[in-house]
């Protein structure tokens, strides 16, 4: 699984990974715990957060994610 920012360092290691027949999951960008972080703003706030920034770095960077993984 990969948590934190997706980076071209990252992203090349991500592929290195997928090309020896890995599959990759994404957690979300800074691994925040769900529930509370809900309870506190709101879901919408959550995606735009942690999960939007994976998706996109992933689509910049060509990186086929086959599952995503959040806290809790």
């Amino acid at each position: 699984m990969v948590s934190g920012e997706i980076d071209q360092d990252t992203a090349q290691k991500i592929k290195t990974l997928q090309e020896h027949g890995h599959s990759i999951g994404l957690h979300t960008k800074t691994h925040s715990d769900m529930p509370p972080f809900c309870r506190e703003k709101s879901a919408e706030e959550y995606f735009a957060a942690e999960i939007a920034p994976q998706l996109e770095a992933s689509k910049k960077y060509g990186l086929e994610i086959r599952n995503f993984a959040y806290p809790n």
